[in-house]
C-alpha cells in the first residue's frame, strides 16, 4: 500500500488543522476588543498572515492543488476580517495605511511576476519565493532570542500559533511527501523545526525561572 492512497485523508486532516490554526489570531482580536484599543497589538502578524494567504492561493493555483486552494482561500477571508477589526480599533490609522500599502505593493509585484514568468520555471521560482517569506515570518520572533533567554520573558512568543504551527507543519510536510512537492516538504519541515525550537525555548524559560522559597512566602504572609 503506497502513501499516495492516503493523500486525501492527510490533505483533509492538514486542511482541518490549518483552518483551526487560522482562528488563533481571534484570541489577539478579543484582547484588543476588550481593551478598546490596539495599543499593545502589532498589526504585522495580521498583515503577514494576509500576505501569506494570498501567496499560498496563487501557489495552489500554480500547482493545481484544490485542497491547498480551498484552505488558503478560507484563510484569506479570515485574514481580511481580522484586519478590518484591527482597523476599527486602531487609533493610528495613518501608520496602518502605510504598512498595508507597502504590503499591497509587495503582493502586486510578486503576483505580477507569477503572471508574467514563463510557465516552465514559474512554479519552481514562485515556490522558492513563498518558502523564504514563510520561513522569515515564522522565524521573526527568534530575532530577540538572546533577550528572551536572558530575561526568561516569553510574552513575545505567540504560544497558540507555535503549538498549532508545529502540528500543522508536520501534517503538510507529510502531504508534501505524498504529492512529491519539494517546496511543500522544505517549507514545512523547516517550519516544523523552527516551531519545535520555539517550543523548546518556552519550556526552557519556564523551567529555569527562579521559584520563590517558602521562607519568602511566609515572610510576606506575616507582613
Amino acid at each position: 500500500m503506497s502513501l499516495h492512497e492516503y493523500k486525501d485523508f492527510v490533505g483533509t486532516l492538514a486542511g482541518i488543522c490549518t483552518i483551526l490554526q487560522f482562528f488563533s489570531p481571534a484570541f489577539m482580536c478579543l484582547d484588543f476588543i476588550k481593551a478598546g484599543s490596539t495599543e499593545n497589538a502589532d498589526v504585522m502578524p495580521f498583515i503577514g498572515g494576509l500576505v501569506l494567504s494570498i501567496l499560498f492561493v496563487q501557489n495552489a493555483i500554480l500547482i493545481k492543488d484544490n485542497i491547498m486552494l480551498y484552505v488558503n482561500a478560507f484563510a484569506l477571508v479570515l485574514g481580511v476580517i481580522y484586519l478590518v477589526l484591527y482597523f476599527f480599533y486602531t487609533k493610528n490609522k495613518v501608520k496602518f495605511y502605510l504598512k498595508l500599502s507597502k504590503a499591497a505593493i509587495f503582493i502586486a509585484v510578486i503576483i505580477g511576476y507569477a503572471q508574467r514568468e514563463s510557465k516552465d520555471v514559474v512554479q519552481f521560482r514562485f515556490g522558492l519565493i513563498v518558502t523564504f517569506i514563510l520561513l522569515a515570518l515564522i522565524a521573526s520572533p527568534l530575532i530577540s532570542v538572546n533577550e528572551i533567554i536572558k530575561t526568561k520573558n516569553t510574552s513575545g512568543l505567540p504560544i497558540p500559533l507555535i503549538l498549532s504551527g508545529t502540528v500543522v507543519s508536520f501534517l503538510w510536510f507529510l502531504y508534501g511527501v505524498i504529492i512529491g512537492d519539494l517546496f511543500v516538504q522544505v517549507q514545512n519541515v523547516t517550519a516544523f523545526f523552527l516551531n519545535a525550537f520555539q517550543l523548546g525555548l518556552l519550556g526552557y524559560c519556564k523551567l529555569s525561572k527562579p521559584v520563590k522559597s517558602a521562607s519568602v512566602k511566609k515572610s510576606k504572609k506575616s507582613d
